[in-house]
């Protein structure tokens, strides 16, 4: 028995989950988000500079930014608050 050859990402959905992605506005979390959208998952794109975060979530269908600096506690326990609200809540934070 043969298997088709394709991305293997239908079978890797992420449809209605939503991912918070810390550092993803370069890099391997850049990537990462990527990915998970493409896979179908609303994506939470973060990073300390808001100007950048805007710049990455407009790049990426279905992605939207939440910059804050994931070691200053107060503001990420705000912003998580805030995405949990995002749709289905959220699913997955890396």
């Amino acid at each position: 028995m043969t298997r088709p050859l394709g991305s293997g990402l239908e079978r890797f959905s992420l449809t209605g989950r939503v991912a918070l992605i810390t550092g993803a506005t370069r890099g391997l979390g850049l990537e990462i988000a990527r990915g998970m959208a493409a896979a179908g998952a609303v994506v939470g794109i973060n990073g300390r500079d808001a100007q950048r975060a805007d710049a990455v979530a407009k790049s990426i269908p279905g992605a939207f930014a939440t910059a804050f600096d994931i070691t200053d506690l107060p503001s990420a326990t705000a912003v998580t608050g805030q995405v949990l609200t995002v749709d289905a809540g959220l699913s997955v934070a890396l």
